[in-house]
């Protein structure tokens, strides 16, 4: 436990990449594989789930320490995160009992931890905080509130097994995709000896392909040279997915790696149906009588484990292809764009699912012209694929393209602020903003991003001193500071005050030359959204 913590502290005191790789492979290479399988565990991202609520945490430390309720509310709410509030609040000593492995640690205290009674929660609690340094007390918390988060991308693990190891980086990838199993056998397996020479058929596929991600399009379209050796599609606003078929299951997989078979039973009943093996990736999308809905409509199929007959009525989804990674247990990704395109017609023509459909154009002028319209087609935008391209692993460069449209802009004003956490803990960096119906100003977004460091320290110094209410961590302020929000898509919405809900808000300047006054009204939101034609029933 305490190398782990070591690591934790050392990855945490740097931002430099290299610095991060070079502590990781030092880390890989001294630590026992039992170690290593939850070391790296949480190292990509996965969660143990709650064990114990972080307020209830914060209220044994209360008691325990004899500080009042309120104090530790308090330093939590300025702090921005429980984990580090518990950690600050017990006295930094040094480990007084003998080290114990990072597994034996998770396997015989903390996932039992989660089906003790309270009581006996607490004594555990209670024993760690005299046991563990400060450092172990904050990863102990994290593990048992499920938030434990390391600082270091799942791209730099990979280099650092690569280099610690000797084995390729796209290897890896691959068999780190999907849910992990933090066991030596899985660590056996994972840094087994590449099998040069063996046919794809005959090596064990993994639960899912890392999933090949799109650059944003910086440069004008035409320095891509000639329209015919790229494929433009509609970008779709959905959720991307992956369906694996082999072995008599079938599988639908989140872009975060997650199983979403619960949510889609209509999909997964679709995907039975097809009597071939294979891998598709594509995009769910709310769907009705072939035509795409708003994003908002597939927002409720998200996350349920149970979806009745009329939610599925209500709220209709459909999978749409546009790739086939995998064919009767073959992997195709080496395989041109346009070969995997048409072994995917040659599967799904007739079939069950939908693929999407390449727009044909003999100039880029003429796609220029057609892009101004994705709204109309409840698209964001184009995506660009070399027609002889393979299927890569994360972002590479002369890969996929998106070509997104212009989003909407509003100047809106601040009136909510609330504290952020992680490096910005005690900086007021979340913003509700608003725009003017009638005399009120009303909430149309929550924004976290857009703003300098430089900007952000100075809105939390204006927060401060222009507080006018509080509610818990959020402050309500006076309103004079004007903000450009860009959006992508509006939606009528009872749950706000303005009557409409916009899609990934974000900051794109501080409109210091503008007052309250000069903000957006509900009614030109109402014009923006009349500008689009709506494909919906």
């Amino acid at each position: 436990m305490q190398a782990f913590s070591d690591l934790f502290s050392k990855l945490d005191g740097t931002t430099k990449t290299k610095a991060k790789i070079a502590l990781l492979v030092e880390y890989f290479c001294s630590t026992p594989r039992a170690d290593l399988a939850w070391a790296l565990y949480f190292l990509t991202g996965e969660s143990l789930g709650r064990a114990i609520p972080s307020n209830r945490i914060r209220g044994w430390l209360a008691e325990n320490r004899g500080f009042p309720d309120w104090l530790v509310e308090e330093c939590y709410h300025r702090v921005g995160d429980s984990s580090e509030t518990i950690a600050l609040l017990i006295p930094n000593r040094q480990a007084i009992l003998p080290e114990r492995a990072l597994h034996r640690i998770v396997e015989d205290e903390i996932i039992p931890l989660k089906s003790k009674e309270p009581r006996e929660q607490k004594a555990y609690l209670e024993q760690a905080w005299q046991r563990f340094d400060s450092t172990s007390v904050y990863l102990l918390s994290k593990m048992l509130s499920g938030g434990l988060r390391v600082g270091v991308a799942k791209k730099s693990v990979i280099v650092a097994l690569h280099k610690a190891f000797n084995i390729s980086k796209d290897t890896l990838a691959v068999r780190l995709s999907g849910s992990m199993e933090p066991s030596t056998a899985f660590i056996d397996q994972l840094l087994s000896p590449e099998e040069e020479g063996t046919s794809a058929s005959t090596k064990k596929l993994p639960l899912l392909y890392p999933f090949y991600l799109a650059h944003p399009l910086q440069d004008p379209v035409e320095t891509l040279g000639d329209i015919s050796n790229w494929s433009l599609e509609w970008k779709l606003d959905g959720i991307r997915a992956q369906a694996v078929k082999r072995y008599d299951q079938t599988t639908l997989w989140s872009r975060g790696e997650e199983v979403i078979n619960a949510s889609f039973p209509e999909i997964i009943h679709k995907l039975e149906t097809i009597e071939e093996s294979c891998v598709l990736d594509g995009e769910l999308v709310a769907y009705k009588e072939g035509n795409i809905l708003d994003f908002a409509r597939l927002q409720k199929r998200i996350g349920r484990k149970v979806v009745s007959a009329k939610v599925r009525q209500d709220f209709p989804v459909e999978f749409i292809v546009y790739d086939l990674l995998e064919y009767d247990q073959q992997d195709l990704r080496e395989h041109p764009y346009s070969e995997r395109r048409q072994k995917l017609k040659q599967l799904l023509t007739g079939g069950p699912l939908p693929i999407s459909l390449p727009l044909t154009f003999s100039s880029w002028g003429e796609a220029h012209l057609m892009q101004k319209r994705a709204r109309e087609n409840m698209a964001e935008g184009f995506m660009l694929k070399p027609v002889q391209g393979t299927y890569g692993i994360g972002r590479k460069k002369g890969g996929w393209l998106k070509w997104k449209i212009t989003p909407f802009t509003l100047d809106a004003v601040l009136i909510y602020a609330t504290r952020g956490s992680g490096k910005r803990a005690g900086l007021y960096s979340d913003f509700t903003l608003a725009i003017w119906k009638g005399p009120d100003l009303v909430p149309i977004a929550k924004a976290y991003s857009g703003l300098t460091d430089s900007e952000i320290q100075e809105v939390s110094n204006f927060v401060s001193k222009n507080t006018q209410d509080r509610f818990g961590p959020v402050r309500s302020v006076l309103p004079k500071l004007v903000f450009e929000l860009a959006f992508e898509n509006i939606q009528i919405s009872s749950r706000h005050k303005s009557g409409y809900a916009v899609r990934f808000p974000r900051i794109l300047r501080w409109r210091r030359d503008l007052a309250p006054a000069d903000a957006d009204t509900v009614e030109t939101l109402e014009e923006l959204m009349n500008s689009t034609t709506s494909k919906e029933s």
